[in-house]
């Protein structure tokens, strides 16, 4: 019971890390995208 407790949080944290990044990787293509079509 503990440890599936354990696990779930892991991936709940795991899938938050990743969330994070994926926002962060939207930030930087619309910035570079912006910079670009600024040129």
């Amino acid at each position: 019971m503990t440890s599936r407790a354990g696990t779930t949080a892991r991936m709940r944290q795991l899938h938050v890390f990743f969330v994070l990044a994926d926002l962060d990787l939207a930030l930087l293509v619309t910035l570079i995208c912006c910079l670009l079509w600024r040129s």
